[in-house]
């Protein structure tokens, strides 16, 4: 595999870019092989069979760290696409992560008291749902900070952020900032971008703002 895009750019935990995306021509290495499972009770004692992919940068630029995986995979890997295939599974692991984290400590997954089956498979699919929205969010306003806010909020939803935070919101930079603003962020001059915590706490105040608005105006259409 040559010359694929590999590595997106690497931030620290306030969003500042660490290490800037590169384009890395790297090599693959597939190895089948089996391994003992763990002496565990109640467990096989057969052989697991699993395919060991290598994915390693030869040629790295002068002063970089080559880039080098090691993943170990299930799933047959007996092809060059295969291969590939994994690689870029695993390219992916980061927003996999943080996904997790806002479903977990964000959505409070792990603290949900449904019973049955099909309605706790309903109640993940929605907190799925929302926990993607905000990954796209934070994700969308680093990759291109002067999109359109109309892409990430309706027009109703607009209204009401510009008037609890009072300022104009144009972009998708600017939507994130003023949703994290209602969220506790604080404001200074070059502040960094905020991250899924701030954005997850700002849309749940901003969520409560809309349905209040919509309550008084189902109220006074009531009494028109």
């Amino acid at each position: 595999m040559s010359g694929k895009k590999i590595e997106r750019a690497q931030r620290d935990r306030r969003g500042r870019v660490k290490h800037k995306a590169r384009r890395a021509s790297v090599t693959l290495h597939v190895q089948e092989m089996e391994i003992q499972p763990p002496r565990r009770l109640g467990m096989s004692d057969e052989p697991l069979r699993v395919w060991v992919v290598r994915v390693a940068e030869p040629a790295p630029p002068a002063g970089v760290k080559g880039l080098e995986w090691v993943l170990v995979c299930t799933k047959p890997v007996e092809t060059g696409l295969d291969a590939q295939r994994m690689a870029a599974y695993y390219s992916q692991r980061w927003k996999v992560e943080r996904l997790h984290y806002v479903l977990k400590s964000g959505l409070g997954i792990e603290e949900l008291q449904i019973q049955g089956r099909g309605e706790l498979l309903c109640a993940l699919a929605l907190k799925w749902v929302v926990a993607w929205h905000i990954l796209w969010l934070t994700h969308q306003m680093r990759e291109d900070r002067a999109a359109p806010a109309a892409g990430f909020l309706d027009a109703e939803e607009l209204l009401v952020l510009r008037v609890a935070t009072g300022r104009a919101v144009l972009s998708a930079e600017e939507v994130a900032r003023a949703i994290a603003k209602l969220g506790g962020a604080e404001e200074w001059r070059n502040a960094p971008l905020p991250g899924e915590k701030r954005l997850w706490m700002g849309l749940q105040q901003l969520q409560a703002m809309v349905d209040y608005q919509r309550a008084l105006e189902a109220r006074d259409a009531r009494h028109a």
